[in-house]
């Protein structure tokens, strides 16, 4: 029995210092730490872990409480005195307390180097380091795959790059997680209406302001799809709610005021 204990105790313990070593590189690498401080801090909490899969093993597997229950159902408890069974109950209990808290510790980890890349990813896009972000968040989707913040993130900076495909497939994504999210309807549009999927596009920017018709954004993306399709008198209007919404936004206004020269031009 000790030759099992220490057995299971040593794979629990070359399991989650790899797996905890593995998450400490990545954290090294998506913030370039030089002096692995960090890194190491992160590393050090797999012996946290190895208590969890030890208690895992030996509660479940391996603890003589499970052999106690098959040997009851069999009539055969009274093969252990009353003693024993005190001390094997309480080891369970102790064993099933350190699991619980190693289910703890390691929910409060991942949630934890999850919003760290997020955090990374974040802050490389503004940098307009495109690559590293990308890499970031979908390190943050590993650890945190029904989150559809880190989709619509991922997806715009695939629209930044001017990956549409994979853009529209991240906006599809985060919608599954929150149906009702107005700035992924109008991400979406913009991807197809890129993609010259304009049908599409009309329909997401339409559902998007159904949700928020305040959101300035919608409306000039909506307008540029419409000049787009040469539907000018639409356009015109969805530049003007745009201007009531943000009446310091230029481009929206520069826009307005080409389309009704050009508008002026047609007719004269």
């Amino acid at each position: 029995t000790l030759d099992i204990w220490a057995g299971t105790g040593l794979i629990g313990i070359i399991l989650f210092f790899l797996f905890w070593a593995s998450i400490a590189k990545q954290v090294c690498s998506a913030s370039k730490i030089e002096n692995k401080y960090k890194c190491n801090l992160y590393a050090v909490s797999c012996s946290l872990f190895c208590f969890f899969l030890i208690g895992i093993f030996h509660s479940v597997l391996f603890n003589p409480v499970c052999a106690q229950l098959a040997f009851f159902m069999a009539g055969q408890l009274s093969s252990y005195d009353e003693k024993k069974r005190k001390v094997i109950f309480s080891s369970s209990i102790v064993y099933f307390f350190i699991a619980a808290l190693g289910c703890f510790i390691m929910l409060f980890f991942v949630i934890f180097c999850a919003d760290y890349f997020v955090n990374r990813a974040h802050v490389l896009s503004k940098d307009n380091k495109l690559e590293l972000s990308e890499k970031c968040y979908q390190k943050a989707l590993l650890l945190k795959p029904f989150d559809f913040r880190v989709y619509e993130n991922l997806g715009n900076i695939y629209l930044k790059q001017e990956n549409y495909n994979d853009a529209v497939r991240l906006f599809l994504k985060a919608l599954k997680y929150d149906p009702y999210s107005a700035n992924v309807f109008n991400s979406l549009a913009v991807a197809y209406m890129y993609l010259n999927a304009n049908l599409k596009a009309e329909m997401y920017f339409s559902e998007a302001l159904k949700l928020n018709p305040a959101m300035q954004n919608i409306y000039y993306n909506f307008a540029v799809l419409l000049i787009k399709e040469k539907k000018y008198i639409q356009a015109i209007d969805k530049l003007e709610k745009a201007l009531i919404l943000n009446s310091s936004d230029g481009q929206a206004r520069k826009l307005l005021e080409d389309l009704k020269v050009k508008l002026d031009n047609a007719e004269n």
